[in-house]
Order: C-alpha cells, then sequence, then structure tokens
C-alpha cells in the first residue's frame, strides 16, 4: 500500500514528512482523495487532515505529508505512525499503515 517515505523530521525546521501510497482496488482511481478524514499518530502526538491541515495534508491524491518540525515536542528517536482514513463508508477508520500490518518502509525519524 505505501510506496516510499521521505522519513525525517528536523527539530526547529519545516521539513515535510512525505508518504506516497499506492493503491489497489476500491481506491485505485481516487487514492487519499477518498478519506474525508486522515488521522496520523506519531509516539503521543495525534494530527488530523480536517483539525491540523497545517500539519497533515494531502498533495495530490497519492501523497500525504506530515510538517511538524517546528512545532513537535516529541523527543529524538525512531517512531512508526498509525494512520487511519475515514470515510462515510469506513466511518471507524480504514487503516492505512500500522504496526504490524501495512507498513511503512522506515520509521519516521526525529532529530534534534
Amino acid at each position: 500500500m505505501t510506496k516510499k517515505i521521505q522519513n525525517i523530521i528536523q527539530k526547529g525546521y519545516d521539513n515535510p514528512v512525505i508518504i506516497i501510497f499506492s493503491f489497489n482496488g476500491e481506491f485505485s482511481v481516487d487514492g487519499l482523495s477518498n478519506f474525508t478524514d486522515i488521522i496520523l499518530e506519531i509516539g503521543d502526538e495525534t494530527y488530523s487532515t480536517s483539525q491540523n491541515p497545517e500539519n497533515l495534508f494531502l498533495n495530490g491524491s497519492n501523497e500525504l505529508r506530515l510538517k511538524i518540525g517546528d512545532s513537535t515536542n516529541l523527543p529524538a528517536g525512531s517512531y512508526i505512525p498509525k494512520i487511519v482514513g475515514f470515510t462515510p463508508t469506513y466511518d471507524d477508520g480504514y487503516l492505512l499503515n500500522g504496526t504490524t500490518q501495512r507498513r511503512l518502509p522506515s520509521c519516521i525519524q526525529v532529530r534534534d
């Protein structure tokens, strides 16, 4: 499901983490644009495309960007985010990736 990732958050800077998805089946045409909201949990922080659009947003239908380097309180380290998309059909959420299934090709690194 996920294809590649630009995975470094440099604290104090606004460089985005870029996660590119590829889809088959029902999401193949519109990709991430199918979801009315996407929630990303990283460490003890949660971001939403509807509630934090300056931090978590789409760039096209297959690219999700997380931009938190200038605002995160996460300590330096490696993180496996949980990403869930919501639609009227998947109102309990559709797991886009997790710690045991649909894993990203690498962890997100937070650096001081």
